[in-house]
């Protein structure tokens, strides 16, 4: 059995090395001086990695915390409008708006799209196109540069790496396009406004879910964040080891890349159960993490032995919680205010700037931590 777990340990290692960061791979109860050696050595090489390569991912971290944290100090604070619109002058012709979304293949982003078009569908004369970039970066350039061609009247974008866009933003300000961020943002640029999402807030809020339910006891807990690199990820699984580094009573044994996909997540997780004898607590940096970490604790027959939560409360989660098989999700990207995801949000300001009224520089949107005594209550995002 303890060379199943050496071997498995070694294989997160690698994970680790091939995704260019570090995790807590020691399980400290029961790992001989063998396979300490061993770890030591991986960890020597994961350094070095880093050094040589993660200077990008370090960057990004960087900038993902300045603006979660910019935009939540400035949430709702400063305000501005068109000068070259009115109401009237809306009213008198057709306007078209591009939005760029960085992919189809995960309900979330689905739930965005279907909200902006539900949104835009309000206004007759309000013509939507909306083109994925289908998760390549180089495509989303040249989608927005097709609608800078176009001679769009708004853009909205839905990026997984809004740094990689500034050279077509700088573009999209040259041809007087104005242009809005949704979930996820970036300083430095002349967006309109940015609706962005919570992403810290829901990181600190399963946090301290988990916290508050370890910190007499103690445990075991692992993660399965998001896509390497991408800001929410950084962003939610930072947060979320902040609050449990607190306490010395919480071991984090490993912390892998899920990919916010169900069958990457599902297969760390295979992989953290046979590594580690001990996990009290699983997080997935987003429900189909968590979703899938559940497939892999049923199959492993210790569904009574691990606690798992998530985030974004799609609706397999919170029948999840439902039946007792999860213990907690956070709500994402829902603003109440308008009772739509940030996609439809970032359209409503679109439009409202259309019409020469007041917008918000930065929005953020709340989170809801939904256990068994709310599920009842809570609409799925998706």
């Amino acid at each position: 059995m303890d060379s199943e777990r050496d071997v498995a340990k070694q294989k997160i290692s690698q994970r680790t090395v091939r995704e260019g960061h570090t995790s807590n791979l020691i399980s400290r109860e029961d790992v001989n001086m063998t396979t300490l050696k061993r770890m030591i050595a991986i960890l020597i090489v994961t350094t070095v990695f880093m050094l040589a390569f993660g200077s990008a991912t370090l960057k990004a971290q960087e900038t993902v915390e300045t603006v979660y944290d910019y935009a939540f100090e400035h949430h709702d604070k400063e305000w501005v409008k068109s000068d070259k619109h009115t109401v009237e002058s809306f009213e008198k012709r057709q306007w078209r708006i591009g939005l760029s979304i960085e992919g189809l293949s995960h309900p979330c982003l689905v739930r965005q799209k279907e909200d902006a078009e539900k949104i835009a569908s309000r206004y007759p004369n309000v013509k939507l196109e909306v083109i994925s970039c289908e998760d390549n970066i180089a495509k989303q350039v040249s989608d927005i540069e097709d609608f800078i061609a176009k001679g769009v009247d708004a853009l909205l974008i839905c990026s997984a790496n809004p740094q990689a866009l500034v050279g077509v933003l700088e573009e999209a300000d040259r041809n007087g396009v104005p242009y809005f961020f949704f979930l996820k943002g970036l300083t430095g640029v002349n967006a309109v406004s940015q609706a962005i999402a919570g992403y810290s807030l829901e990181g600190k809020t399963m946090g301290d879910y988990v916290y508050d339910q370890l910190k007499d006891k103690g445990g075991n807990v692992v993660i399965i964040e998001g896509i390497p690199g991408d800001e929410s990820s950084i962003s939610r699984c930072g947060q979320f080891r902040k609050v449990l580094e607190a306490s010395p009573k919480i071991k984090i044994l490993a912390s892998q890349p899920g990919w916010y996909r169900r069958e990457p997540a599902m297969k760390v997780m295979e992989d953290f159960l046979a590594a580690f004898p001990k996990i009290d607590y699983v997080f997935g940096a987003n429900d189909e993490n968590a979703l899938a970490a559940l497939e892999a604790t049923r199959a492993a027959g210790k569904l009574d032995e691990i606690t798992i939560v998530g985030i974004d409360g799609q609706q397999e989660a919170l029948d999840a919680i439902k039946a007792g098989e999860m213990k907690a999700t956070a709500t994402h990207s829902f603003d109440n205010s308008m009772g739509v995801t940030l996609g439809g949000t970032s359209m409503q300001f679109a439009i409202d700037y259309l019409m020469g009224k007041d917008v918000p520089r930065w929005h953020v949107s709340t989170t809801d931590l939904v256990t068994e005594e709310n599920v009842d209550k809570m609409e799925p995002l998706f």
